[in-house]
């Protein structure tokens, strides 16, 4: 939807860390002829930049990288390649006016202090 919206203005730079969900994202991209506009990335984004560990569940729409009280009913996890969000952004040398971010509980970690405004 966001793809159609953007036409010509602009570019989405969509974030996946679950390779799953990653692969049908391209694949929606792909088929929906958006690869000029849309590029997924397969890594995650927290409050340091390296390597961590992602908690897959069995739906990959619930996987995430927060520990929870659910994560017994995780099927396991993996590494995954994690980016400080100011990293992150400044690796794309573009303006961004818009950030949508929906990371399963991580949220506090991600818009950690240096990022208030």
């Amino acid at each position: 939807m966001f793809g159609s919206l953007m036409a010509k203005q602009g570019r989405i730079y969509a974030v996946e860390p679950d390779p799953r969900s990653a692969a049908v994202l391209r694949r929606n991209v792909d088929l929906n002829h958006l690869g000029n506009i849309v590029s997924v990335d397969s890594v995650a984004i927290s409050d340091y930049t390296g390597i961590g560990v992602l908690y897959q569940a069995a739906h990959p729409n619930l996987s995430g990288m927060a520990l929870s009280t659910l994560d017994r009913h995780y099927g396991g996890t993996i590494s995954v390649a994690v980016h400080d969000l100011g990293d992150y952004l400044s690796h794309l040398r573009e303006k961004v006016d818009v950030l949508r971010m929906d990371i399963e509980g991580h949220e506090a970690s991600v818009l950690s202090e240096k990022y208030v405004v």
